[in-house]
């Protein structure tokens, strides 16, 4: 949970820097996981008012000392306002409650007054618009959608270091994605017929395009059949992860080689002459290069989230054979 919101920040810091990145800061500190996981998996998300992000990021020092106060809060308002537009892809979600009783008025007014799922008696939601005294504005990060987020820019990450991207977004545009024939791939994408037959031929071995037969006929030959490419989005997860595991182990087994190389002139570094002290600093630069790649891979993996329990265990099962 710690390396996802970790990440989380870094990714709202890189395309929207500024005070974006502290809000979510702010009401990620109200995510949670499940307290009972055997009932429940769903990560607890709660509402959060205005003032209590402003407090939140002040607590979490955020806030610089000494600047106008007022026109801190109208940036985080501004800020927050972006965040909210309605679209599918918001990552952060407003609703505007009546405050019921007492204990919840006193607890907006102070700032701290949070939608709990057991408070519905007390704030109800209603339909957004101009915000009355008897109203309160919430939020609340949308975790599935950030989730959803972060692993597709995870596969697109992997898929453009290896192939590029343009076919691959080709081939997801659309609902549903389409399926189309080579010719129209490699026209539409402005790429070279020999270039662009091994790029998408190396995506169908690899699994993050497939491909689909046609016949011409009820009679026609394999050969003369037309050949309609796609993605198949839940067989590229767990192509993806299969491919990062094996990587992994991959780069494990290789610095176990390179320290069993290194480990006679560790033994003796207080005797080692010029040339044995340059192939043993070689060495442990080679050791930081290889740990270095393992944990970047390893951490990647957190944002791979669609990627179910079964596909995961047999990705595992995969690289450990």
């Amino acid at each position: 949970m710690c390396l996802v919101k970790n990440h989380i920040c870094r990714f709202i810091e890189e395309r929207a820097p500024g005070v974006t990145g502290q809000i979510i800061a702010a009401l990620l500190t109200e995510v949670s996981p499940p307290s009972e996981p055997a009932i429940s998996k769903e990560v607890s998300a709660e509402w959060m008012s205005f003032p209590a992000i402003v407090e939140r990021m002040r607590e979490l020092g955020l806030l610089q000392e000494g600047r106008d106060p007022v026109r801190e809060r109208d940036k985080i308002r501004h800020a927050l306002d972006l965040l909210t537009v309605a679209s599918k892809e918001s990552f952060v979600r407003k609703r505007i409650v009546n405050i019921g009783d007492v204990q919840g008025g006193a607890a907006a007014a102070t700032g701290s007054g949070r939608g709990r799922r057991g408070n519905s008696a007390a704030a109800r939601t209603v339909p957004t618009g101009a915000v009355t005294s008897a109203q309160v504005e919430q939020f609340r990060i949308e975790w599935r959608v950030v989730r959803k987020v972060l692993a597709d820019t995870w596969t697109s990450q992997l898929i453009r270091d290896q192939f590029g991207l343009r076919i691959f977004k080709l081939l997801s545009e659309g609902s549903p994605p389409q399926r189309m024939e080579e010719a129209h791939i490699l026209s539409a994408c402005m790429i070279p017929p020999q270039e662009g037959r091994e790029v998408l031929n190396e995506m169908v071995r690899r699994g993050i395009v497939s491909w689909q037969e046609v016949p011409r006929t009820g009679s026609t030959l394999l050969v003369a059949s037309f050949w309609l490419y796609y993605v198949d989005h839940r067989r590229i997860e767990s192509t993806l992860l299969w491919s990062v595991m094996q990587s992994i182990l991959n780069l494990r087994v290789r610095f176990r080689v390179e320290c069993a190389k290194n480990l006679p002139l560790e033994s003796r570094q207080e005797s080692l002459s010029k040339k044995e002290r340059r192939v043993l600093n070689e060495g442990r630069r080679a050791e930081d290069i290889l740990e270095r790649a393992f944990l970047v891979l390893a951490t990647s993996l957190v944002d791979s989230s669609r990627v179910d329990g079964a596909a995961r265990s047999n990705a595992m099962h995969s690289t450990q054979r």
